[in-house]
Parts: C-alpha cells; structure tokens; sequence
C-alpha cells in the first residue's frame, strides 16, 4: 500500500509537472503570437567622454564629432617669447545612435570605446524612454535607481516592452537623484559642483530594439555618454612661475534646453545655448620646479546645441612670473580662445615658450619669427592652424638697415623688381651695430654663433638636435611648408623653426630654391647660414660665403 501512495504520488507529480510545462509553453506561444509584455531588466555599464559609438541610421549615416583633435592659439609675448594655449580632444570613432539588435536581450552592443568610462553613484536615477519605431512621441517611460555593481532598481514594477515590436529607447540622467518631468525636450541646469563630474547631462539613444519574449525577462546594458566638456588644464612655463591669479575658463552656460527624441542624430540629447552664462573657476597647483602647473578636471557646459559643432571658449588668468635669465619679474594678462566639443574631454594645455637655441655651450634667446614676418603668426611650423607662408619673413642684402623686398612683395610672384639697400662698407659686422635691422634688444648673429647650431654638413652636435617639417624639400615658386627646427640638448624649451625661404639673386630675378634651401644672413661679412632638409651630413647645411648683393632671409639674435 505505502509503494502504491509513493506511485501514485510521483505519477501526479509528473502530470503536474507536464500540465504546467503545458501551461507556460502555452503562455510563451500566446505572447508570441500576440505580442504580448516582455519585462525589460537594466544594468548601468558606466559613462563615458567620447562620441556617440554604435551602428548608425541609415537615414543619416556616420557623424563625425572630433575629425581635428587639436586647435592652438598663440599670443607673442615678445620677440623671443609667447604663450601658446592648446586644446587636444581625446578621439575615439564616433557615431550616429547604437543600435541593440534582436539578440540584444542577450548581448545588447556596447559601445565600442573605453574612454573615461565612469560608474554614477548610488541613488541617482536614470530614466529610459521608450517610442515606437521611429515615432518621435513617448510609448512609456520608467525611471530606475542606480544600486550596487550598476544594476537599475526600477520604480513601480519592471519596464514592459510589446514582444517583436521595434522601439527607440532614450536613456538619460542627471547624474542626480531627480530628474524633470519627461517631455520632448527638457530643461538642463549646470551643476555648479564644478569638479563633480558625473553631475551633468548624460545621454544615450538606441534605435531597432526589438523585444523577445521567447528569452523571458530581457537584460539589456546601458551606457551613457556626457554631454558636458570635461577640461584638465596644464602649465608649461619657461620662465619661473610666481602665481596664477583667478584662473578660469568660459564661457559655460548655466541652463539649456535638450531635443530628447526628434530624429536628427545632429541634435538630440545636446545642450543648447541657455540665458545665463558664468565661467569655472580652476585651482591650479605649482610645482615645485617652478616651471610648470596642473588644475584637477573641471566640467564646462558649451552648449552648442549639436553633434560636432564646437563653440569658441577661453581660458582667463594673470600669470605672474620672473625671467629665467635674469630674474626679473613680469605679469601678464591672458585671454586665450580655444574650441571646446561638448561631449568630450579635452587637455588644455598653457605652453609659454622662449626661442632660442645653444650657442657653444651656452643657451641664447632668438627672435622666434624671421625678420619681416607677420609677428601675430603661430612660429610653430607643426601646428596645423599655421600660416606658414607669412613665417618666411622679408629679405635683406648683406649691411641693409631695413628690408631690401618685403614678405609681400617677395611671395607675390616669382619674379619681381626692387632697389638694392646693401651696405659692404658700414655694415652689420661693425662695432656698434651700425646698420642693425633687428629690434631693439636684438641684433644679427655672427657667423661663429650660427655655426654652432649643427655640425659638418648638418650633422647634429654636442649642443643642438633637428627635426624637419614638410616634405618634399624640393624647389617650388609657392613651397613654403618646409621648415628646420634647432632644438637646445642642454634644455628643450629653447628651439628655433627656420624655412626654407630660398633666396633672390638680384632685382628681376626669379626666386631661388623656395622649400629646399634656406639662407641666412650673418654678422660676418657676406657670409651666410645654409639649412636644407637633412641632418645625416649628406647634405651642404653650414656657413659659406656668399655675393652681398643677394637678398636673403634673417634671424636676430638677442643681446643678452
């Protein structure tokens, strides 16, 4: 009897067993077939800086938010000094919106970047908003609290999703535990917690999610992106820093508005331009060897209003410091512009150079641009943003008080007419310094100093090293790219860039070897300085000697 009850017993468990299998086969088959609720389960990957990644609509292909990664702006001190603020954006690929395929309730597709990926704290909420297709107007919303490991507590039950119906699902967060009422657009507000990174506008859209409930609860992954600036700002001094005075960037924008949903990748969940404006403040740290400084990450809103667009900021400070030669203290006002991609982190770097190069040991200032240049011009031939044709500067025959042709006139055709100036009796190489055409403080260098900058042929020597821009350093009437650059080994921050500005051999003629040769004049009777495009001593780069009447480049030394 005992065996019978276990029987009987195990046989209802088994029909048990099978009519409820039955049951749930059936359900799933019904939900199937009628597209019935799929509860969706969020977890938080992290956030991110960077352009949004993921596969793009093919309605409006790839954006592309950071194609040029660096931008300078260059203010001259003085002659041989200047300040260069630079703004490097860390690229990754951008993209139009991440698409979560049919398989995304297995495997949702991350985006393909690790750039500053950050988790947000616990208890701030996150909100998914969910359209059908591509209908710009809400399906369902539900908000989710971020807990332990980036799971998504939601609010009021799980998000339930139609079985096989595609959606859009817009993900955003404040970074707080608020969020605005869901509209088509809503309202930003700067959180004036500066250094608090992770409290700004954070954004993701997903296009083509398809819901399957034949997997159960469907897990999907979330990554959110910024859509502030984050700016880590560095000092690079040549002079002695003293202090920073009221160091801050702008201009950021306090509040905005943000198109949520409305099918223009160009434009959604980006920061338009608000009524109150502010600039952040930043704490700058000197180091102890004087010459350099850091400010911990700050957080700008620029506010352009669209993917790629850039606004022009500025960074805002009085630097006061004391001369490296001769102690000397000087302040100066900077208000230096730099383009800020909202989305992205950005590395502001405040360069103040010197130019100069080491003369026999010794480190000597130059002039930074060839006399008769434009002077407002960046002398940094490797920024891309530099003219480098107005780098090239006048020219001069041999003991000539002012320019023989000027820049203009020397690159406005290549063969023009112009009166000789030259001065062989009285000229540059007398005591005094008659006939001098360098600015007060300057004068020309002999040809013993600019000896000294290579060795035989353009060898580099125990005083100096080069590297070259541009190529090919062949002859050409419009070739003004090619540029040799003299660096002191003793102490990189003094380097000089010289062109190849080829020369003129008298009134009428043609212009001589632009973009293969540069010639430069020296203090010692009629002889001049040869540069060309190598340093492994195949080439003739050194000081000849050469007819006064010849109209050549010229480079001053300073005095001191």
């Amino acid at each position: 009897m005992k065996l019978n009850i276990q029987r009987i017993t195990t046989l209802a468990a088994v029909s048990s067993f099978l009519w409820s299998t039955s049951c749930r086969t059936s359900d799933t088959e019904n939900t199937l077939e009628t597209g019935g609720p799929v509860a969706i389960s969020a977890i938080l990957d992290g956030v991110e800086f960077g352009g949004q990644t993921g596969k793009p609509q093919a309605s409006t292909g790839k954006i592309s938010l950071a194609e040029s990664n660096r931008q300078s702006h260059t203010t001259m001190l003085d002659a041989s000094s200047f300040i260069t603020v630079e703004a490097i954006t860390e690229n990754t690929s951008p993209k139009a919106s991440a698409k979560l395929n049919t398989m995304a309730a297995i495997a949702p597709v991350i985006p393909d970047t690790d750039i500053n990926k950050l988790a947000l704290p616990i208890g701030t909420r996150v909100r998914i908003a969910a359209y059908l297709g591509t209908s710009t107007t809400t399906d369902r919303t539900k908000d989710y609290i971020v807990r332990a490991n980036g799971v998504l507590e939601p609010e009021n039950g799980a998000l339930t999703l139609t079985h096989n119906q595609p959606y859009t699902l817009v993900v955003y967060s404040n970074g707080t535990p608020t969020l605005p009422a869901h509209s088509s657009s809503i309202n930003y507000t700067y959180d004036n917690n500066y250094t608090d990174l992770q409290k700004d506008f954070m954004y993701r859209k997903y296009i083509n999610y398809i819901p399957d409930g034949g997997l159960g609860t469907n897990n999907i992954v979330i990554r959110l992106q910024h859509k502030t600036t984050q700016i880590v700002t560095n000092f690079n001094f040549a002079d002695n820093i003293t202090n920073i005075i009221n160091p801050r960037i702008g201009t950021n924008y306090l509040d905005g508005s943000i198109n949520l949903n409305n099918n223009s990748i160009s434009t959604e969940g980006y920061v338009a331009n608000g009524s109150t404006t502010g600039t952040v403040p930043l704490t700058v740290t000197i180091n102890t060897d004087r010459h350099s400084a850091t400010a911990p990450p700050v957080k700008i809103n620029g506010a352009s209003g669209a993917a790629g667009a850039t606004t022009t900021g500025s960074f805002i400070a009085q630097i006061n410091t004391t001369d490296i030669i001769n102690g000397s203290p000087l302040s100066r006002n900077v208000n230096a512009p730099f383009l800020i991609k909202p989305g992205y982190k950005t590395t502001l770097n405040i360069v103040q150079g010197r130019c100069g190069a080491n003369i026999y040991g010794v480190n000597k200032f130059f002039m930074c641009h060839n006399l008769g240049a434009d002077y407002t011009v960046n002398p940094d031939p490797t920024d891309p943003t530099t003219d480098k044709a107005k780098l090239h500067g006048a020219k001069y025959q041999w003991g000539a008080p002012t320019e023989t042709i000027s820049m203009e006139k020397d690159q406005s055709a290549a063969t023009v007419t112009y009166s000789s100036n030259g001065n062989v009796t009285n000229g540059w190489d007398k005591p005094g310094g008659i006939n001098n055409p360098c600015p007060e403080g300057y004068r020309m260098p002999t040809g013993q100093e600019l000896e000294s900058l290579f060795g035989y042929n353009g060898l580099d020597n125990q005083y100096n090293t080069s590297t070259f821009t541009g190529t090919p350093w062949v002859p050409g009437i419009n070739n003004y790219g090619n540029f040799r650059t003299i660096t002191s080994k003793s102490n990189p921050a003094y380097s000089i860039s010289l062109p190849a500005a080829g020369y003129r051999s008298g009134s009428g003629t043609s212009i001589q070897s632009r973009g293969f040769l540069g010639w430069y004049w020296t203090a010692t009777n009629s002889t001049y300085l040869q540069i060309q495009g190598t340093n492994d001593g195949s080439t003739a780069n050194g000081v000849y000697l050469g007819g006064s009447q010849v109209a050549m480049s010229v480079r001053c030394i300073s005095d001191q």
